[in-house]
């Protein structure tokens, strides 16, 4: 099966929700101009909460902003995340959503990155696994790139596809980080993720400054698990990174490198 997929990187305005909406909107228009399938948007791409309350979305309403959006322009959406809050706190949250506006899977970030758990987020519990006219897909968020695990769980349920939304800046943690390295990191998970699960990967990264000046890294790309050249976006412009896929190339890449056979066959390879 072919699936044309659009991943949008852009500049996302921080607590202007409503202007990142209408970009946001603009971005699916020309995507389905483009007769892509699936729509997917950074991490925050809403607006990044910073901890305030004002910014959470405690009645789910751009979960249904977004379902309307899907069925006006009849286009499957992943649209970034947004912070959603219930009784029991407050969750970092994405959703697939299908064509028809109907929810197929729901994911809330589960390896939140050190600043959200310090300061006010819950984690997730669960993998979040979609099923779609398009197969299995599977949907992380950034930080969870890091942790092999969560990768794992999902090849045990069938997924060929996981989407990654990220909101992923540099940060200097240590006098040899650099800016350059942070990308190098970021593009070698990515591969190698891809590679060693025998999918494809779709990471979509924001540019631009979070709202407390720390660079955005960019690097929106879809990496799969054949030895391919990587198309990615850099850190310098906007833009919607097309790429059609062909899900019968996994098979191949099963075939040559059987991997998955290997950890099936032991799992404490896992």
């Amino acid at each position: 099966m072919k699936i044309k997929i659009a991943a949008v990187q852009f500049k996302i305005k921080s607590f202007y929700p409503h202007f990142n909406l209408k970009r946001m909107e603009e971005f699916i228009k020309k995507a389905k101009f483009k007769k892509a399938d699936i729509v997917v948007f950074p991490e925050a791409a809403v607006t990044p909460s910073g901890g305030r309350k004002k910014f959470v979305d405690f009645k789910k309403k751009y979960k249904k902003h977004f379902q309307r959006l899907a069925q006006k322009y009849s286009i499957s959406l992943i649209p970034g995340s947004f912070i959603e809050g219930e009784e029991n706190g407050w969750y970092n949250t994405t959703y697939f959503i299908d064509d028809k506006g109907k929810i197929k899977g729901k994911y809330q970030k589960i390896h939140l990155a050190p600043i959200e758990r310090k300061r006010y987020l819950k984690p997730g519990n669960k993998t979040s696994v979609s099923k779609t006219k398009y197969g299995k897909i599977g949907i992380i968020i950034c930080w969870d790139l890091v942790f092999p695990e969560i990768f794992r769980e999902l090849i045990r349920r069938k997924v060929k596809i996981v989407f990654c939304p990220s909101y992923w800046s540099f940060e200097k943690t240590r006098p040899s980080s650099t800016y350059r390295s942070e990308i190098e990191r970021v593009n070698s998970l990515c591969q190698v993720r891809a590679f060693e699960n025998e999918i494809f990967l779709v990471y979509t990264n924001a540019i631009g400054k979070t709202a407390k000046g720390k660079k955005l890294i960019g690097q929106t790309q879809i990496a799969s698990s054949l030895c391919e050249k990587t198309k990615r976006l850099n850190d310098k412009k906007e833009g919607i990174l097309y790429a059609q896929i062909e899900l019968k190339d996994l098979s191949q890449a099963e075939e040559i490198y059987k991997i998955k056979e290997e950890i099936q066959k032991d799992p404490k390879k896992e």
